[in-house]
């Protein structure tokens, strides 16, 4: 699907219905993070303060039709390299219901099973990559989602990239899911063939305070095409600790797109390109419904061991 049609359908859609959907009332919500970084790369050090926002609404027009956009910013404080100041309408288009399926058209959010293959629009202005295309997904017995639009170019330079995807998953059992998914990705202005990426994922609720969940992923390249991640969370009362650990190919997923490509996972480490593994400690204690503390601890490396990234993030969010 090409970018502009997606882009035109939006705009022709929440235009002509603009009169409309005034007459309804507009949801807001968003969240503020005041993060500190300590990067401890082998090719890249520094500490420095950052602040997000991002800030969403979404409004009705008729009883299948809503309308959403989101308003994100990046801001550096401190620290050496650039400044990554940054603010975008970073979402935006138009939700409809038709029966049991669910469309959503536009720039938004996108994931595939746990995220190993594409996870977009979790961050916020020029920090992620986005997606620019239309979701459908339908719940029951089995759940689907299918996706189908390119994901954008962001400031570490990855290729804009058509995708076409799908994933399902169902409950095995009172405490299991498992689920499969896939996608074929095209990069623009290259001669090679799609790439083609499958994966097999599951979520085990041992119980209400203990879970587990992993993927596994491979793509259709000759070498180096397999990655894997497996985390477990505890949850006492208002904190929670999830431990992760994540082994990744160079040719296994997409460095810039899958939630765990080598680099963007999860705040931007030095291993584009590379294999990498290690492990990521994350705590979080809620304060209140609106507020929460983290603290995530990285210690990767490559697979030579010649490059390593120890990043420790701090961070404070409030959300409304």
């Amino acid at each position: 699907m090409k970018k502009s049609l997606v882009m035109l359908l939006v705009v022709s859609s929440v235009l002509s219905t603009a009169g409309t959907a005034m007459a309804f009332s507009v949801d807001f919500n968003g969240d503020f993070r005041l993060q500190g970084r300590n990067i401890n790369d082998t090719s890249y050090k520094d500490s420095f303060f950052q602040f997000r926002t991002r800030i969403g609404f979404e409004g009705k027009i008729d009883d299948n039709t809503t309308f959403f956009g989101r308003f994100g910013a990046i801001n550096k404080l401190g620290g050496e390299g650039s400044k990554e100041n940054n603010a975008a309408f970073d979402q935006y288009g138009v939700k409809l219901t038709d029966g049991k399926w669910k469309y959503s058209v536009g720039r938004q959010a996108v994931n595939l099973g746990l995220g190993a293959i594409i996870s977009t629009g979790s961050d916020a202005a020029y920090n992620d990559n986005k997606f620019d295309g239309i979701v459908a997904s339908t719940s029951g017995p089995v759940n689907m989602n299918l996706i189908a639009g390119k994901t954008t170019a962001n400031t570490t330079g990855s290729t804009v990239a058509e995708w076409y995807g799908i994933d399902v998953s169902t409950k095995l059992g009172s405490k299991v899911i498992g689920g499969l998914a896939y996608a074929s990705k095209k990069d623009d202005g290259v001669g090679n063939d799609a790439i083609n990426y499958f994966s097999a994922n599951t979520t085990i609720m041992v119980t209400d305070k203990l879970s587990f969940n992993g993927e596994f992923a491979k793509s259709d390249y000759d070498d180096q095409n397999k990655a894997y991640f497996l985390s477990g969370t505890y949850s006492r009362g208002k904190g929670s600790l999830t431990v992760q650990y994540n082994d990744v190919k160079a040719n296994a997923v997409d460095a810039y797109s899958s939630g765990i490509g080598g680099s963007a996972y999860p705040y931007g480490s030095s291993f584009a390109g590379q294999n990498y593994k290690g492990l990521t400690y994350s705590y979080t204690y809620n304060i209140s419904k609106a507020k929460a503390l983290n603290v995530t601890y990285l210690n990767l490396k490559n697979d030579s061991g010649s490059q390593k990234s120890n990043e420790l993030i701090g961070s404070m969010a409030y959300s409304f």
